[in-house]
């Protein structure tokens, strides 16, 4: 019985050591991301931000729905990137909107019957794959999946943790199921810890 626990406790120390390793994968993968965008994660959620009018908008998801499409547009490493940024604007805000804007992917099938309302023709300018994402539910829930699931490995400081997110997450089952095959993609023991 203790040989059996000391094995159980050196796999989930090796599960830890590549959790780690993916994290600077992911990591690597947002800087190169962001170079050939040609851009800097916290200067892009500024322009966001300041596009979709940040400082107007209530602790509401729906508020959020705008800065949540235009992430997805990005690759999911360097969406989280500059979704991490937005934690910056708390200070003016007196809420956190990184956690409100998380949410609103979460949830982002749910509210997607207001996409088109909540989204002003001038983000739709300076975004213009918005269009066919909130036009194609698949492709939308695709892209928040698909953030999600790096998000939750990036983001969480050991496995408990990531499996406590991804637990506690109210996530939408259809986006549930992508952030599970992402997860798994990532590193098929490790997923098997979060997901069950």
């Amino acid at each position: 019985m203790k040989k059996l626990a000391r094995i159980n406790k050196t796999l989930y120390k090796d599960l830890e050591i590549r959790q780690k390793e993916i994290k600077k994968i992911l990591s690597e993968k947002a800087k190169s991301q962001a170079f050939r965008y040609d851009i800097e994660p916290d200067k892009e959620a500024q322009r966001i931000g300041s596009c979709c009018e940040i400082f107007e908008k209530r602790n509401s998801a729906i508020d959020f729905i705008d800065i949540a499409m235009w992430l997805l547009c990005y690759p999911p490493e360097l969406a989280l990137k500059i979704a991490i940024h937005f934690a910056d604007f708390d200070y003016f805000l007196s809420w956190n909107p990184f956690d409100l804007l998380m949410r609103t992917v979460e949830n982002i099938d749910y509210l997607s019957k207001k996409i088109l309302v909540a989204i002003r023709k001038t983000v739709l300018n300076q975004q213009p794959e918005i269009l066919g994402l909130s036009i194609d539910r698949r492709y939308r829930n695709e892209k928040a999946g698909q953030l999600l699931a790096v998000a939750i490995i990036y983001l969480s400081k050991n496995l408990k943790e990531a499996r406590y997110i991804f637990r506690k997450s109210k996530i939408n089952y259809a986006i549930k199921e992508v952030v599970k095959k992402e997860l798994l993609k990532l590193d098929p023991e490790i997923a098997q810890r979060i997901i069950y």
